[in-house]
C-alpha cells in the first residue's frame, strides 16, 4: 500500500460517515452542515492526491455554502490556476464521500492512486479558507485531519471570500513565472484590484451615491478591505454587514434574494437616482438594481452585466487597433439557451459582438469563453467573469498607440485585464468592472438598463416516461430526437411574434424543461403551455404506449376508502408546515388536522411545528423524527410554492420533493408530501378550498391526513 492505512483509519474514526448519500457537483458538496464532517475529512484526502497528481502544485479548498441559509455548508476544490475541480475528479470525490466503511475508503483511495498513476512520494500543498458560517470552524478541523492523514502541507487563510481563495491559489502557482498573477495574500488581492480600478477611473466623474448589500456574509469584510485600498475613487454605503449573527446570513438579503424576489433587500429603501448592488453570501456573484423615476424596482442581472462588458471591451479593442498575428483580437460573448433573446439580438446586431452558445453550467461557459481572445460570460444570477488569453494580454502591452485615442484604449485594456478576476466569478471584481465601464461611458444605471428590454419568458417542466427519448443539440436549443418533434416545436413557435422556445431533458429526473419567450407575457405563457401540452400528449407519463394519440385522463383527488377502514387510534402524527403563504397553509393544516381527528387520532397525539419555508421541511422532519421517542408513526409536510418569474420555483420544488421522499426512506417513517406546487395564487387557493369562484375547490389537507393514517397502518403491518 502506498500510504499509511493505519493513520488514515485512526483519523477517519474521528469523522464517521453520516447515513447520507453525497454527490459532488458544480457547487462541490453542499448540504446541512451537521452531516458534512466525514465529507470534509475525505475532501482533505482528495486535495492531497490532487496536488500530488500535479507534482505538488497547490490545490485550494473552500468551505462555503454561498447563498444558502446559515445552517447549510459545503466544500469545493480549486485547481492550480483557480479553475473548478476537473470533471473526471468529481467522481472520485463522490466515491470517497460515500465509502461506507474505513476499508471501503482505503479501497477508494487506492483506486484513485492507481487510475491516475499518482506518485505518493511527491509533495502535496493545500490552501484552505472558509466563510463566516458558525459550522465552518469544526468542518475545517475535519478537513485538516484529512490533509494530515496523507502527509500534505497545509496553509489556512482563515475567513475569505470564495474568489479570494481562487485568487490566492492562482497566485501561489504562478509566482515567479511570466504569468505571475499577484501577491497571494488578502492585501495583495485588494491592492491589485484597487490599483487597476484607479487607473480606469482616475480623474473622471464618479457615479451617483452607491449602496452595497453584503448579505451579512464574508463579502462584508472583503468589500470594506477593498474600499479602503481604493480610497476616494469609490465610496459606498455598506448594508447587511452583520457577520456575527448567523441567522441573518442571506436572510432577506443578497444577490439570490434580490434576483428571485425582484425587490430590494432588507435594510435598503430605493431612492431614484442612486445605485445599488447585492453580493451573495460568499461574494462570487453580484446583481445591480435601481429605482426608476416612478420608484419601480429595476434589476440589472448577469445578462445586463455581460452585454455591458462585451460592448465596452469591443469598443476598446477597435479603438486600440489591437491585433494578434495580424488579425484583430477576437472578442466574444458566451450564452446558454436560457439567455433572453433580446440580449442576444442586442449583442449581435447593435454591439456587433459575436455570440456563441453552450450547454448550461459554469464549466461549459468558462471553457467556451476560452475559445476567444477575450471571452465574456455571465449567468443570469450574476456569476461570471471575462477571460483574457495570454496572447491578448501580451498584445495589449506590446501594441504602441500612435494617437491619444488609441493610447487611451490600450491603457484601459491593460487595466481591465488586471481589475477582472479571471480565476472565477468575483462579485467585488465585477462591481469594479461595472462601475469603471459606466464611469468611462458617462452613463447612469437607467441609461445602461435602457439598452434593451427583455422579452417576457416562461420556464415550465413536464413529466415524461423516458427523458432519454429527448436528445438535444446546438447547445440545448434544438432536439434531434424524438424524430420530427423539433419540426412540431418550430411550427408552434412560428405562430408567435418574436417567439423562441426549446425543450431539453433534465439531467436527474424524467422531466423535460420547456422554455418559451414572446412579445408579451400572455403570448409567452400561451407558447409555453402549448408546447407543454404537445410534450405531454406525445410523451407524457399518461401517453398511450407506442402511440401519440393522446393522454389518459383520470379523476383528480384521492379516492377515499370505505367508511371505517381507517382507524388512527393510538397513532402519533407530526405535522410540519411552512410560514410562507401562511393563510393558504393554515387552511391546509386545518384540513389535515381535522381529518386525523375524524379518523380517531387523538388531538394530544398530533404535534404541529413550523419552519420558514419549504426548503427547510425535509431537515425539520428528519430532525424531529430522530428526536422523538418512540418515533412518530407518520409525518405530514405542508407548504405552498407559487411560481414566480425565475427558476427559483423549480429549484425549491425539486429539492423539497426529493428531500421529503429521502426522509421517509431513510427514517422508515411514512412522510406525506403536502407541498402545493402551483403556477398561480388562484391554483393554490382552490387546492385549499379557498377559491374565489362559486366552487371553492378541494382542500388537499384532507387527503394528506387520510394518507398519513393509511400509510402509518401499512407500516405497522395492519
Amino acid at each position: 500500500m502506498s500510504f499509511d492505512a493505519n493513520k488514515i483509519k485512526q483519523l477517519s474514526a474521528k469523522h464517521p460517515k453520516s447515513p447520507v448519500t453525497y454527490t459532488y457537483g458544480t457547487a462541490g458538496f453542499r448540504t446541512k452542515a451537521d452531516v458534512l464532517d466525514s465529507v470534509l475529512f475525505r475532501v482533505g484526502l482528495l486535495a492531497v492526491l490532487r496536488s500530488q497528481s500535479h507534482n505538488g502544485r497547490t490545490i485550494g479548498v473552500m468551505v462555503t455554502a454561498s447563498h444558502n441559509a446559515a445552517e447549510d455548508n459545503g466544500v469545493k476544490l480549486v485547481e492550480p490556476l483557480g479553475e473548478m475541480l476537473k470533471q473526471s475528479w468529481e467522481a472520485y470525490a463522490t466515491s470517497l464521500a460515500n465509502a461506507e466503511t474505513e476499508d471501503a475508503l482505503l479501497k477508494a483511495l487506492e483506486n484513485i492512486v492507481q487510475k491516475e498513476g499518482i506518485n505518493m512520494s511527491a509533495p502535496a500543498n493545500v490552501v484552505i479558507a472558509r466563510d463566516t458560517r458558525p459550522s465552518g470552524e469544526n468542518l475545517v478541523a475535519a478537513l485538516k485531519d484529512g490533509v494530515a492523514a496523507l502527509g500534505g502541507n497545509l496553509t489556512d487563510f482563515g475567513i475569505q471570500t470564495t474568489p479570494q481563495l481562487h485568487y490566492v491559489t492562482r497566485c501561489i502557482n504562478t509566482k515567479g513565472t511570466p504569468e505571475a498573477y499577484g501577491e497571494p495574500t488578502n492585501e495583495g488581492y485588494y491592492a491589485k484590484l484597487a490599483e487597476a480600478f484607479k487607473r480606469l477611473v482616475g480623474g473622471k466623474q464618479k457615479l451617483a451615491q452607491f449602496h452595497v448589500d453584503a448579505a451579512n456574509g464574508v463579502g462584508a469584510i472583503a468589500i470594506r478591505g477593498l474600499l479602503n485600498a481604493i480610497g476616494g475613487d469609490l465610496t459606498a454605503t455598506i448594508v447587511n454587514d452583520n457577520i456575527n449573527d448567523a441567522a441573518k446570513l442571506n436572510h432577506d438579503a443578497g444577490a439570490d434574494f434580490v434576483k428571485v424576489q425582484q425587490r430590494e433587500p432588507v435594510g435598503l429603501k430605493l431612492i431614484p437616482g442612486e445605485n445599488y448592488a447585492s453580493l451573495d453570501g460568499d461574494a462570487d456573484r453580484i446583481v445591480f438594481y435601481y429605482a426608476d423615476e416612478a420608484g419601480k424596482f429595476r434589476l440589472l442581472d448577469g445578462d445586463k452585466i455581460a452585454t455591458l462588458a462585451a460592448g465596452f471591451i469591443m469598443d476598446q479593442v477597435k479603438a486600440g487597433q489591437v491585433t494578434i498575428n495580424g488579425a484583430p483580437v477576437k472578442v466574444g460573448l458566451v450564452q446558454t439557451a436560457y439567455a433572453n433573446g433580446s440580449s442576444t439580438a442586442y449583442v449581435k446586431e447593435v454591439l456587433k459582438v459575436p455570440v456563441e452558445f453552450t450547454e448550461t453550467g459554469v464549466k461549459h461557459l468558462h471553457h467556451k469563453a476560452e475559445e476567444f481572445d477575450v471571452g465574456v460570460y455571465f449567468e443570469a444570477n450574476g456569476h461570471g467573469t471575462v477571460l483574457f488569453s495570454k496572447a491578448a494580454i501580451q498584445a495589449f502591452h506590446t501594441t504602441h498607440g500612435q494617437k491619444e485615442e488609441q493610447q487611451r484604449a490600450l491603457r484601459i485594456l491593460r487595466a481591465l485585464s488586471d481589475v477582472i478576476n479571471q480565476a472565477v466569478g468575483d462579485a467585488l471584481s465585477d462591481l469594479l468592472l461595472v462601475v469603471a465601464v459606466l464611469v468611462n461611458q458617462g452613463r447612469t444605471f437607467a441609461e445602461w438598463d435602457s439598452a434593451y428590454t427583455d422579452l417576457p419568458s416562461r420556464l415550465e417542466k413536464v413529466k415524461v416516461k423516458r427523458r432519454a427519448d429527448f436528445v438535444p443539440t446546438d447547445a440545448d436549443r434544438r432536439l434531434v430526437k424524438p424524430e420530427g418533434f423539433q419540426q412540431k416545436i418550430e411550427a408552434v413557435v412560428a405562430k408567435f411574434n418574436k417567439g423562441r422556445a426549446f425543450v431539453r431533458p433534465s439531467g436527474t429526473e424524467d422531466v423535460v424543461r420547456v422554455y418559451a419567450e414572446a412579445d408579451s407575457r400572455e403570448n409567452a405563457d400561451l407558447l409555453a403551455k402549448t408546447l407543454c401540452d404537445l410534450v405531454a400528449k406525445d410523451y407524457g407519463e399518461g401517453a398511450a404506449s407506442g402511440s401519440s394519440s393522446g393522454v389518459q385522463h383520470f379523476e383528480k383527488g384521492l379516492v377515499p376508502l370505505d367508511a371505517g377502514a381507517l382507524n388512527g387510534s393510538g397513532l402519533r402524527v407530526l405535522i410540519v408546515h411552512t410560514r410562507w403563504n401562511l393563510p393558504i397553509v393554515e387552511a391546509l393544516l386545518e384540513g389535515a388536522r381535522s381529518t386525523l381527528t375524524s379518523l380517531n387520532v387523538s388531538a394530544s397525539d398530533i404535534t404541529i411545528k413550523s419552519v420558514p419555508g419549504s426548503y427547510e421541511l425535509p431537515f425539520a422532519a428528519q430532525s424531529l423524527i430522530r428526536q422523538s421517542s418512540p418515533k412518530y408513526d407518520a409525518v405530514i409536510c405542508i407548504g405552498v410554492l407559487i411560481k414566480g418569474s425565475t427558476m427559483h420555483f423549480e429549484y425549491i420544488a425539486d429539492a423539497t420533493s426529493q428531500g421529503i421522499m429521502r426522509v421517509g426512506l431513510d427514517e422508515g417513517v411514512p412522510v406525506v408530501f403536502g407541498v402545493l406546487t402551483c403556477l398561480t395564487e388562484d391554483q393554490a387557493l382552490e387546492r385549499a378550498a379557498l377559491g374565489k369562484g362559486a366552487d371553492k375547490g378541494h382542500n388537499h389537507g384532507v387527503d394528506w391526513g387520510q394518507a398519513a393514517v393509511e400509510m402509518a397502518l401499512l407500516n405497522k403491518g395492519k
